[in-house]
């Protein structure tokens, strides 16, 4: 992770962000997301969990009753 984001908000704010992009399904945001701001690569591990975790709370985005 990019030493600039700051340590006392990086686990609401990542929540947040990463909330944000699943519901609005913005795949490729949240890639440039991961690449930019966090400094992952396609090639990590980390990256791929983080593209499954994505798409598991798209789903989850998906079945949720709409109100």
């Amino acid at each position: 992770m990019r030493d600039d984001f700051p340590v006392h908000r990086k686990k609401p704010e990542l929540i947040w962000i990463f909330r944000r992009y699943a519901r609005d399904r913005d795949e490729q945001g949240f890639k440039q997301f991961l690449t930019e701001t966090l400094g992952m690569q396609p090639e990590d591990e980390s990256y791929a969990a983080a593209m499954s975790a994505f798409w598991n709370l798209v789903r989850s985005f998906e079945r949720e009753p709409h109100q």
